[in-house]
């Protein structure tokens, strides 16, 4: 369960730093951050604190993260997304 419960937690958390890493380097975050106010607007919130999380002790999710995804390669699952993850906070900031 703990698995399942990182894979979402965690993983997602990852999902948005990338995210907003990518519309930085864009040139486009304001406009994602108006965007999500209006659609989402609990996701400005949500990946401010998982910033934070990540500065502070990402890099301890690494091998979770890489655990995660031999996890699902072992169910047939792609692995792929928590290879990602791993890398996004093997990053520690992704600013």
């Amino acid at each position: 369960m703990k698995c399942a419960f990182a894979a979402w937690s965690k993983g997602s958390g990852a999902l948005l730093l990338a995210i907003r890493a990518f519309a930085r380097a864009e040139g486009v975050e304001a406009a994602l951050l108006e965007e999500w106010a209006t659609s989402l607007p609990e996701l400005e919130a949500r990946s401010d604190a998982a910033q934070r999380s990540a500065e502070a002790k990402g890099w301890r999710w690494v091998g979770e993260m890489e655990e995660i995804a031999a996890a699902f390669a072992a169910h047939g699952l792609p692995r792929g997304f928590h290879d990602a993850a791993a890398d996004v906070y093997g990053r520690r900031q992704m600013s």
